[in-house]
């Protein structure tokens, strides 16, 4: 048993393979796009169609939102299909596309319809990249890769304002454009890099030889029994949430977040920290010209009243173990139950053992040992 134990913990501390690197930042091209669209119509507005109006100009810029929710409804529809990979590239396609019409575009009018396909694009990319990045990462490095979708994202719409500098004139303003293409070309060019999801594989069919490929791949595995235990791995997680699902019926998921109260706090907790950065960055430009030096005041409440709800409402996580982290969210939330799962009773039927080795992967294996009656 201990033998077994210690050769789990050793898939665990999985090295950074080159499959690995390339397939992270293949989808992370798709998140860096997102952000350049987002921040590219800022310095192109000066010379870009003269004469246009600042209205047909803000229905061209608004255009791109109107597009995301679509891509970000049918993106799990695409995933579950095609896969994580062929979803990826759905995408990749969507963004070359749009970026060619509007680099082309003769009239703003045309520059609206172009937006709106790479909203749709952006839409689904938001959803399908953290889902693709979390499936892919191995334990240890789920953080460092799951922080790639907002680097990238920010990262690109930095890019965007640092290419307007040499090409915001007359002549090469398109070129800013043209990016847009350029940069949905480069995951096509690269997608034998972009291995699928083994867990999507797995999913199909718990025998398949492809997810096998994949993980020995990404985790540069060298023998058979490591890559099987890996494989029970994703099987249990998938049996264990198939579990889970099973209690909510075929209900619609995201009426069911909005409806079951056992979940509405974390899904409200998630939307009032997404409102107010929006607030507290995309409205400030309109408050400053209007409210000038007094706009610093509803840019303060709205900082005010996320750090009052973040305070009273959600758990330091700095620091903390995830038993430290269930602790405190059982006394923030005493009574509530999450995902079909009593936390409070949870949290006092779990053993509560002192640290073997500070390790927290191998003090959960000895935690689970004891309760087994093993060691």
């Amino acid at each position: 048993v201990s033998l077994l134990m210690l050769e789990e913990l050793e898939v665990e501390a999985v090295s950074v393979t080159l499959p690995l690197v390339c397939a992270v930042f293949i989808a992370s091209l798709l998140q860096f796009n997102v952000g350049y669209n987002i921040g590219v119509m800022n310095p192109s507005e000066v010379v870009a169609f003269p004469g246009h109006t600042t209205l047909m100009w803000s229905i061209a810029v608004s255009a791109f939102c109107v597009g995301a929710p679509f891509g970000s409804a049918v993106a799990g529809r695409w995933a579950d299909e095609s896969g994580r990979r062929g979803a990826l590239l759905l995408t990749t396609w969507l963004f070359l596309v749009g970026g060619l019409v509007q680099t082309v575009a003769p009239t703003l009018p045309v520059v609206v319809v172009a937006r709106a396909i790479i909203g749709v694009a952006s839409g689904a990319s938001t959803v399908l990249v953290p889902i693709y990045l979390g499936e892919l990462a191995p334990p240890n490095l789920r953080g460092v890769i799951g922080t790639m979708t907002q680097f990238s994202l920010n990262t690109g719409i930095l890019a965007a304002d640092i290419l307007g500098f040499p090409f915001v004139n007359k002549k090469l303003w398109r070129c800013l454009y043209l990016m847009v293409s350029i940069m949905g070309a480069i995951p096509l060019l690269l997608r034998p890099f972009l291995l699928e999801s083994p867990r999507w594989l797995l999913g199909r069919d718990a025998r398949s030889e492809e997810a096998r490929f994949a993980i020995k791949k990404l985790r540069g595995f060298r023998y058979d029994e490591e890559v099987e235990t890996e494989v029970e791995h994703y099987v249990d997680a998938m049996r264990s949430q198939s579990m889970v699902s099973k209690d909510g019926g075929k209900r619609n998921a995201m009426a069911e977040l909005f409806s079951d109260k056992k979940v509405r706090l974390l899904l409200v907790s998630s939307l009032v920290l997404q409102v107010a950065n929006q607030l507290s960055g995309l409205l400030f430009p309109y408050m400053d010209k209007y409210l000038g030096p007094y706009s610093f005041g509803p840019f303060t409440a709205v900082l005010l009243l996320t750090f009052l709800y973040a305070w009273i409402f959600l758990p330091e996580t700095q620091g903390t173990t995830p038993a430290e982290l269930q602790t405190e969210l059982v006394r923030k939330n005493a009574g509530v139950t999450y995902h079909n799962m009593d936390i409070e009773g949870m949290s006092s039927s779990l053993p509560h053992l002192p640290l073997k080795t500070g390790n927290e992967w191998a003090d959960a294996f000895v935690a689970l040992a004891e309760e087994e009656g093993l060691v």
